[in-house]
């Protein structure tokens, strides 16, 4: 397959385009070496295997089943019922444990030993034996044998992922996709073969049975036609049942993993029960024999609960008293949907309602992203600076499966660059970045800076009012500076403007962002390409000319998005500040007057009270976890996400006296406006100079400037990385 051309080509030379293509290739049985072509050993997947099987069963032949899951185990009941001498080896200690639990595992090995079953458990098996291309028995590793005329192999199945490879997409334990089942590249997945984040735990899963595929089927199918803006993430309760003897076991919800297992109808000894499993104190399925029609009528579809897992009872219960999750509901309360991120915002002042809340608890809680996995949200100010201290247990690779990405097009646009990577991965490569951001460099363009800002405000005093100062203002300022630090000319400026705003709206498809991010590219290689034949001071000539040319540091390419990153971290995020400092110091006209009557001395404060304020990184930083760690009391499990919110933890109370009021006097730094550890923002200091200059010199030059539409009118960036104003309708 050609992800970039979207074309399929089959073995017969023929070649298929697409526009969205489905893989739903399944899985196949996994077989124990050295059987192929012995003839009575059978694997169990289609037609044809089951058909094989029916016929070598009616001699009646001495039967070895090799796995002690539900294929051995139906298989196992089928056998006797056509009157063979069965024999089932597993490896586990009880057969089905893991799928139901040691106490439901013992029942169904007591039936099948009721039934004539010769079960041997805690047994691997080393292979198969055979006499003139005919199976007799199998071999154990600790040397014992069992005669057999016929060998089933039930020991769990390979996915079909093969053709995929080198495509560009991620082939792990299946093909991995989001929530809404998209893998990128305009491939989804469906079935077996997906590998999917579990809406409850976050956990990348597989399931494999026919109800989970002709749902992911369906679900695929609406999410195409709707497009990647409306694509829902896939969520159902998953149901499985097995039929051995005159028993119907019947699973709803994951009951892989429990801990705990709780009887609440019936019993294990008469064989007709209902009961919960549990994970980690959180109910996660609901199990019944020859299901009751109790069990059935309490079971229902629901939300999960506010993180996904609602407190296993601590004493035994009624059935209608019991809270569960992943959609298993035995209860007539009601459930609370896990909240949606990014979360929003009551008031534009503050922080997310939800934050605080969370925040006030002490503990991280669950939300639910855009693809329906549900990494842990921190709030409180100690907890982040734990996490993004700890690069050793918490990494920032937005290509690890586990990483919570803010769209389906991160890893393919950031995963590669270096303020995405751990290390020496990340560190020496922002050691070349760094010197072109210090103090002192950054200190040495305020000239240069006031220069640009009152060029701007001449064009203001000269253009029609109201105006919009965010373009005309905001975002024109950091845009400038960041091209002339690149060595971009200004008559490009405005191009690399609007490729940025792609890349920063969480809303925008992955296809508009990386048609932003390919318009970006075009204008920096034409520009690096130049620096070659006419070098300069900016950072670009030098990414070009020195580490590419002259020390091999990277490739040219490589130099290139490193110019990218520069500009989508160096403007957009100023730009929103810049925007919403003027914002508060018009609605505050008594913190405007501090700031002017000594911009030298209050400038600075003003910039880190607003940082403090502001936390306009509203969905970053984010990570994932790299080994099972407790946070906050809470054990954050190798493999889940983790975001850090910002806006919440710099109004923390422990942390900051009167944190929700705006004091540019504060000289408090503790704020992580501009992150925290080894990734914090590469371009703070250049930030920085842009904010003291740009707001005393606006308003001594406009002193009566003042908003030209109800403050109610206003539009904020909810849907963004960073949070900012849409625009600020001004006049004076």
């Amino acid at each position: 397959m050609d992800t970039s051309a979207r074309e399929l080509r089959l073995a017969d030379g023929t070649v298929l385009g697409y526009d969205a293509l489905v893989a739903a290739t399944g899985v196949r049985a996994r077989a124990l070496p050295g059987v192929e072509g012995i003839e009575g050993v059978h694997l169990l997947r289609t037609l044809e295997d089951a058909l094989a099987l029916k016929e070598s069963l009616a001699s009646a032949p001495r039967l070895v089943i090799v796995g002690g899951g539900f294929i051995g185990a139906e298989a196992a009941a089928v056998s006797r019922g056509s009157g063979c001498a069965v024999t089932l080896i597993t490896d586990q200690h009880v057969p089905l444990s893991d799928a139901v639990g040691a106490e439901i595992g013992a029942m169904l090995t007591e039936i099948h030993r009721d039934h004539g079953v010769d079960v041997v458990a805690d047994a691997m098996v080393e292979g198969v034996r055979s006499d003139g291309g005919r199976v007799t028995g199998v071999r154990l590793v600790d040397g014992r044998t069992v005669d057999a005329e016929a060998v089933v192999i039930g020991i769990g199945t390979l996915p079909n992922v093969e053709w995929l490879e080198g495509t560009g997409l991620f082939i792990g334990n299946g093909v991995e996709c989001d929530g809404t089942l998209h893998a990128g590249l305009g491939v989804w997945a469906a079935g077996d073969v997906a590998a999917f984040p579990d809406p409850a735990s976050g956990e990348r899963i597989r399931i494999e049975h026919r109800t989970n595929a002709g749902e992911q089927g369906m679900a695929v199918a609406r999410n195409i036609l709707a497009g990647a803006r409306e694509a829902e993430p896939f969520s159902s309760v998953p149901y499985v049942w097995s039929d051995q003897y005159d028993l119907k076991i019947q699973i709803y919800g994951r009951s892989r993993g429990a801990d705990r297992i709780h009887v609440v109808d019936g019993s294990l000894a008469d064989r007709k029960f209902t009961a919960l499993c549990a994970r980690d104190g959180h109910v996660t399925a609901a199990i019944g024999s020859t299901w009751s029609a109790r069990c059935a009528a309490c079971v229902r579809w629901s939300p999960t609960a506010p993180n996904g897992r609602p407190p296993w009872p601590r004493a035994p219960q009624p059935l209608d008293e019991h809270p569960t999750t992943l959609g298993v509901v035995v209860t007539t309360t009601e459930s609370t949907e896990t909240p949606r991120f990014p979360l929003t915002r009551g008031c534009p002042f503050a922080p997310p309602e939800k934050a605080v809340e969370y925040r006030a608890e002490g503990a991280p809680r669950r939300v639910q992203i855009w693809n329906g996995a549900q990494p842990w949200l921190i709030t409180r100010h100690d907890q982040i600076r734990e996490v993004l201290s700890a690069t050793d247990r918490f990494g920032a690779d937005v290509t690890n499966p586990g990483f919570p990405n803010t769209s389906d097009a991160q890893p393919y646009v950031e995963g590669e660059l270096f303020f995405r990577k751990d290390g020496q991965e990340h560190l020496p490569f922002r050691r070349i970045l760094n010197g072109d951001f210090t103090a002192k460099r950054s200190e040495a363009l305020r000239p240069r800076m006031i220069e640009l800002t009152d060029r701007l405000i001449d064009d203001l005093e000269q253009g029609p009012r109201p105006v919009d100062l965010i373009e005309k203002f905001a975002l024109a300022l950091p845009t400038v500076v960041i091209c002339e630090v690149l060595g971009v000319p200004p008559e490009d400026s405005p191009r690399v403007h609007e490729a940025s705003k792609k890349t920063v709206q969480l809303s925008i498809p992955k296809e508009e962002k990386l048609a932003g991010m390919q318009d970006m590219h075009d204008v920096l290689e034409k520009h690096a390409e130049r620096k070659r034949a006419e070098p300069d001071d900016g950072l670009l000539s030098r990414l070009v000319n020195t580490h590419v040319d002259e020390r091999g540091d990277f490739d040219f390419e490589y130099a290139v998005r490193l110019g990218m990153l520069v500009i989508g971290a160096g403007h957009e995020t100023t730009a929103n500040m810049i925007g919403l400092g003027i914002l508060a110091l018009m609605r505050e006209p008594e913190k405007r007057d501090i700031l002017l009557s000594d911009p030298d001395k209050y400038a600075p404060t003003a910039v880190e009270e607003m940082m403090r304020y502001w936390s306009m990184v509203q969905t970053e930083p984010r990570r994932v976890c790299l080994q099972d760690t407790e946070v906050g009391g809470v054990l954050i499990r190798a493999g889940e996400g983790i975001i850090c919110n910002l806006p919440a933890a710099n109004r923390d109370p422990e942390v900051f006296d009167t944190p929700e009021v705006l004091d540019i006097t504060r000289v408090q730094r503790q704020h992580i406006g501009f992150g925290f550890g080894v990734h914090q923002c590469l371009g703070q200091n250049l930030s920085r100079v842009e904010m003291q200059v740009a707001w005393p010199r606006l308003f001594q030059r406009l002193p009566g400037l003042r908003l030209a539409v109800d403050e109610s009118e206003l539009h904020f960036h909810d849907d963004a990385l960073t949070y900012g104003l849409e625009e600020l309708p001004v006049t004076w």
